[in-house]
């Protein structure tokens, strides 16, 4: 099975594979700021395989809400600016 890059786009399934959780899991820790937006591409939603690889990390690391939004949010911060 070939790695995604960072910054490749991946789908919800790979998401799901790669973080160990479900669709309701993903969906409802985006709801509450603890898990980063999908990327849409007309009607699919899709995720940037760095930002998944970090928040493993933080899973890892034990962070807490608070921290993990912090987190969520620089991640989504630094997807704006590189996309001007």
């Amino acid at each position: 099975m070939e790695m995604p890059t960072m910054e490749m786009l991946i789908k919800l399934t790979k998401v799901k594979e790669l973080r160990g959780v479900g669709n309701s899991y993903i969906y409802n820790a985006i709801s509450e700021g603890t898990f980063p937006t999908p990327v849409k591409l007309g009607r699919a939603s899709l995720w940037i395989y760095r930002e998944v690889a970090e928040m493993n990390a933080a899973a890892i690391q034990e962070l807490s809400k608070e921290e993990t939004r912090a987190l969520v949010s620089r991640l989504l911060e630094e997807r704006k600016k590189g996309a001007k």
